[in-house]
């Protein structure tokens, strides 16, 4: 990755704290739109409030860039993520499509992971109750 601006955000994930939340008012535009499977928001005060609710809820928070390409329009990152949630591990290996202005800012930072096999499924009576559909659907 030669890009300085994409580095410096894959470098803000890799070693995110609670104290270098800040920190991503200076790679991404004011309009910055954040998307994962359980939030959508728009704008650099709640992507922070989002990261701040992150840390309140969850230890030992990591996450790894495992991979990168570059598309015509997008940058696409292959990363795993791991925390512990009240003492119990929590690992989802995902990808996110970031979009970015022509000066290199990010505007979006797409998610997409399993959160039905690698969050819901780990819930006692729902994640019997995902295994039930997925088992009947195939």
């Amino acid at each position: 990755m030669t890009d300085t601006l994409l580095s410096a955000y894959v470098d803000y994930w890799q070693t995110l704290t609670p104290q270098s939340v800040p920190q991503l008012r200076t790679l991404v535009t004011p309009d910055f739109h954040f998307r994962d499977p359980f939030h959508d928001i728009i704008g650099l005060p709640a992507a922070e409030a989002m990261l701040q609710r992150m840390f309140q809820r969850l230890d030992a928070v990591r996450s790894e860039m495992l991979d990168c390409a570059h598309g015509q329009h997008a940058v696409y990152l292959r990363w795993r993520f791991t925390a512990t949630h009240r003492g119990k591990p929590l690992v989802l290996d995902g990808m996110t499509e970031l979009l970015r202005t022509e000066q290199g800012l990010i505007r979006a930072h797409l998610d997409h992971w399993d959160a039905s096999r690698q969050v819901y499924e780990g819930v006692p009576v729902l994640g019997a109750a995902i295994r039930l559909c997925r088992r009947f659907a195939s």
